[in-house]
């Protein structure tokens, strides 16, 4: 919902957001048990208008990129749900 309203995003770095956000380009990420970490990359944004402005502009980006609207997910769904039904036939 961050990326498609094109807000910077602050995230754990864990495994799956890493599949989707890159630290620097389209969020700061952090490591889940730093919560220095966390609140440094907190006060960066709340310091630097221009950097919450490139995160969240390179988030809808790659939103878009990767088709993660609610539209692709759907037809991924449908799909999948096809296919399924095939194969049980």
């Amino acid at each position: 919902e961050y990326m498609a309203q094109a807000r910077a995003i602050v995230a754990p770095a864990s495994e799956n957001i890493r599949e989707v956000l890159t630290s620097g380009g389209d969020a700061l990420l952090f490591a889940l048990d730093d919560e220095a970490a966390l609140f440094a990359a907190l006060d960066r944004l709340v310091a630097d208008a221009s950097l919450r402005e490139k995160l969240g502009k390179s988030a809808r980006e790659s939103l878009l990129r990767q088709g993660f609207t609610w539209a692709e997910n759907a037809a991924r769904v449908e799909r999948i749900a096809a296919r399924l039904m095939e194969e049980r036939k």
